[in-house]
């Protein structure tokens, strides 16, 4: 096996020592069972045999992460990894900390601002990414566009071993076109491009009329939302789109870059709807047919997702081989305490209007409430989170965050 799951776990409890902190049995059994997993992955072994996506779904603070630099400093020098994080900082975070604990640069961020090459990336044995280029990777891939997963997928000469994932990233992707940009979309194929892909340009053509039947229907106040479930595309086979934009995208006599990069979306986004179910959505004049498509990694790619809320998340249950096994409980909740105040109008903008009134609120009942000692940590909403700055707190230590930005660290 890779690690030796004995040694990983003396490792871990070495660590949690130097931080004062003495490892619980419970918390022992859980990083055998991490271990394990990234065993089980690396040498190709599953619980089930049509399981590629494994979550380890530990609660917060029980070593997640540190226990993936700890893992991968352990690994033989033949094995490489890719690591996806959620921000740019927490990806060069891992980075860091995958090389300080093995004492040599071996771990690489790779983002807008740390730039690596395809070429360099191949030779680095930990490549370590976001979120976002993970999505966009996968993405490309569901439309016949591998060559960005590959570069992130390769190591050397070989493919990379595993894929660690830390926090559930958005497997999911809202997707949308107009009438108007399916009309768009149509004048901006050049002839010999639509001669060249009949079916696709005829299925084009097809859903556009669909489309204006629907802007036509005078039933429909236009100045309401109006939805309605559309029926399963008949013919799915005939709004494949890959061979129409790889035609495009070698076609070069485009008016300007952005005009060939929207065609090229509302292609892609009439693929994926005509793959999935969609509803028809109407707003005021503008008709347009909406869905929600999956963007998940090829069957022969094992990979690890760390997220502990994996049992709040219904994503994994419509993602196909997937497994959320059981581990054992190593932190408990029983002795927090919940207050609830219950308010209405907690809406995006009236939470706006109010952010100043609401945030005076709260911070005199936390500073009333709680002694220095404790530390405080608040979630609001994203365009909230400024008014809870600039107040003199004499906590031991304060932070805040919005939804959506919320992080695993436990300090």
């Amino acid at each position: 096996m890779p690690v030796l799951p004995d040694l990983f776990v003396q490792r871990m409890e070495e660590s949690w020592i130097k931080f004062g902190i003495t490892p619980s049995e419970q918390l022992r059994k859980l990083w055998t069972q991490t271990v394990n997993i990234y065993n089980q992955k690396i040498n190709r072994l599953s619980p089930t045999t049509d399981t590629n996506i494994q979550v380890i779904a530990a609660e917060t603070g029980t070593g997640k992460t540190v226990g993936l630099t700890m893992y991968c400093s352990l690994l033989p020098e033949t094995h490489g990894l890719l690591i996806a994080s959620r921000t740019k900082k927490q990806a060069d975070e891992i980075a860091q900390d995958i090389n300080d604990t093995i004492g040599k640069d071996v771990a690489k961020a790779r983002h807008e601002d740390a730039v690596v090459t395809p070429e360099e990336a191949k030779e680095v044995r930990f490549l370590c990414i976001t979120h976002r280029a993970y999505e966009i990777a996968l993405e490309n891939y569901s439309y016949g566009n591998e060559s960005s997963l590959n570069v992130l997928n390769t190591f050397g000469d070989k493919t990379r071993c595993l894929t660690v994932i830390d926090e559930a990233p958005d497997f999911t992707k809202g997707l949308k076109v107009t009438l108007d940009e399916i009309t768009n979309a149509l004048g901006n194929i050049p002839h010999h491009i639509e001669v060249k892909h009949p079916v696709a340009h005829k299925a084009i053509h097809a859903l556009q009329r669909d489309l204006k039947s629907k802007a036509m229907n005078r039933q429909v106040d236009g100045s309401i939302t109006h939805v309605a479930h559309r029926e399963p595309f008949a013919n799915k086979e005939d709004y494949n789109m890959r061979e129409l934009i790889a035609s495009m995208r070698r076609h070069n006599g485009f008016e300007t870059q952005k005009i060939k990069d929207k065609t090229i979306n509302t292609l892609k986004e009439i693929q994926s709807i005509a793959n999935t179910w969609s509803i028809y959505f109407k707003e005021g004049i503008v008709v347009s047919l909406r869905s929600v498509s999956l963007h998940l990694p090829p069957s022969d790619q094992h990979i690890v997702i760390l997220d502990a809320t994996a049992s709040l998340n219904p994503t994994y249950d419509f993602m196909n081989g997937t497994a959320v096994p059981t581990l054992a409980k190593a932190r408990s909740y029983s002795n927090v305490t919940l207050h609830v105040r219950r308010k209405s109008g907690l809406g995006k903008h009236k939470m706006i209007n109010k952010r100043k009134e609401r945030s005076d609120v709260l911070m005199s009942h936390l500073s009333k409430n709680l002694g220095k000692e404790n530390m405080v940590f608040v979630c609001a909403h994203k365009d909230v989170e400024t008014s809870l700055h600039g107040y003199e707190l004499e906590f031991e230590n304060y932070d805040t965050a919005h939804w959506g930005n919320i992080d695993g660290h436990n300090d």
